[in-house]
């Protein structure tokens, strides 16, 4: 329920039901599969009309993968998948993108040619999964695929979303890789829907030490340009607080791309990057100015006690201004009213509702309806969940206006406050449809699966 950082999640899910096993016999181990089989598997069934036939066909493929596809395998799926009719049901995308996402746990360097080959054949749906295949492979040879494809139009990348949707991370890890990427992709941020998927990229090297910033000095200007135009975009659009504004449609993109590049300047030094920082720490939307604060922090720019208290006072942000503070030795910012594990917890459920994939703003009103005992821990020490009544400004579909459930935990009932709980979380469910406790245990159960 909980999304943390810069998070890309490709949007099909595996399927983990039984299924029985395709007939007919295998091929003998001297000859490679078919194109259209996968050890006796019918590819073709993940793009079936039938979603029984799909769904077996994906199960099937997972249920193989427990015990490791191989590379002959993995390159028969891709060839497969590129076979797909143009006239497939879109409804084949989430069980082909799933598919090629069950390669990513067993990434083999072999597949880099078969996904570069196979990319302009593949459906759109399923590009962004074959780059994020290729990041999982992290090799510097799968890092020159991606440049290449980059390449494939005139825009600056392939088609529209292709790149956004992918999760380029895997790379991170390698320095090779990395550096291979980096400083070409980076400047292939100035154009609009690229600019978030090489941010997070870029974020996740520095994170892993594998980009350095003498690796992009000559790049900073570029990226203090578009940082910015962003910047620019978001202060025309502030309103004159902190409100639902903030979490428009028009504004959202540059909301997250601004912190996204507020959050990877602070790897660049210079003047002009703390000047633009500081203007970002006086804009209104407590998310971007937190942001700015962390870099200003970690340039050895000391946060200001009138700052740290506006961010804290508005509950997306709380929580996580707290745990930043007591990382940085800076606790003694943090107001004491919103230091307390009653305002934290409902500051850590607000972040989640804030999330795209949940209400994407916060609720007109928030009350805690009880505090109660956790009994599922795995601790010695007794923990508590807080138990929240909250009225969303637009019902979400399927549920009618009225109060519904959230839960934030669990914390521990004595000692320090906590920022954030493993639980935390929403099913939408009408407030008085259960006791609290009743809240507790179906919300904790279903987020624990």
């Amino acid at each position: 329920m909980r999304t943390l950082g810069f998070t890309i999640l490709l949007a099909a899910a595996l399927l983990s039901a039984p299924a029985n096993r395709a007939a007919g016999k295998s091929a003998p181990r001297s000859m490679p599969p078919s194109p259209a089989s996968v050890r006796g598997l019918q590819v073709t069934d993940l793009w079936s009309t039938s979603s029984g036939r799909r769904d077996s066909a994906l199960a099937e493929m997972h249920r193989r993968a427990e015990t490791g596809l191989s590379a002959a395998d993995g390159t028969a799926l891709i060839q497969g998948l590129a076979a797909a009719p143009a006239d497939a049901s879109p409804d084949a995308d989430g069980a082909g993108g799933a598919a090629l996402e069950l390669l990513c746990e067993a990434p083999a360097p072999a597949w880099v040619p078969q996904v570069e080959s196979a990319y302009p054949r593949l459906r759109p749906a399923l590009r962004p999964a074959a780059l994020t295949l290729l990041a999982c492979i992290g090799t510097p040879d799968a890092a020159r695929a991606v440049l290449r494809l980059v390449r494939l139009s005139p825009d600056g990348g392939p088609g529209a979303g292709e790149l956004t949707a992918a999760d380029l991370s895997g790379f991170s890890t390698s320095r090779e890789a990395a550096t291979v990427l980096f400083p070409e992709i980076l400047d292939r941020a100035t154009s609009g829907p690229l600019q978030f998927p090489v941010l997070e990229l870029l974020y996740h090297c520095q994170v892993e030490e594998t980009i350095l910033p003498r690796d992009l000095d000559a790049h900073t200007t570029t990226l203090l340009e578009i940082a910015e135009r962003v910047l620019a975009r978001l202060a025309s659009a502030q309103g004159p607080e902190p409100g639902f504004w903030m979490y428009g449609k028009a504004y959202h993109s540059d909301r997250e791309l601004g912190a996204a590049l507020l959050d990877v300047l602070a790897g660049f030094g210079g003047a002009a990057t703390r000047d633009l920082l500081k203007r970002a720490s006086r804009l209104v939307d407590p998310r971007l100015r937190f942001f700015a604060l962390q870099s200003l922090e970690s340039m050895g720019v000391p946060p200001d006690a009138a700052t740290v208290g506006a961010i804290a006072a508005w509950p997306e942000t709380r929580s996580a201004t707290y745990d930043w503070l007591l990382h940085t030795s800076n606790y003694e910012l943090m107001p004491g009213i919103h230091a307390t594990q009653k305002a934290l917890a409902e500051s850590d459920l607000v972040s989640v509702l804030c999330d795209q994939g949940e209400l994407g703003e916060p609720p007109v009103r928030i009350e805690l309806g009880a505090i109660v005992p956790w009994e599922d821990s795995g601790t010695s020490e007794p923990q508590v969940v807080y138990v929240y009544r909250f009225r969303p400004r637009r019902p979400p579909a399927g549920t009618r206006p009225g109060w519904l459930a959230g839960i934030a935990g669990p914390f521990p009932r004595s000692g320090d406050p906590e920022p954030f709980g493993d639980r935390t979380g929403t099913l939408y469910e009408p407030w008085a449809k259960r006791a609290p406790a009743g809240h507790a245990r179906e919300i904790g159960r279903q987020s624990a699966d």
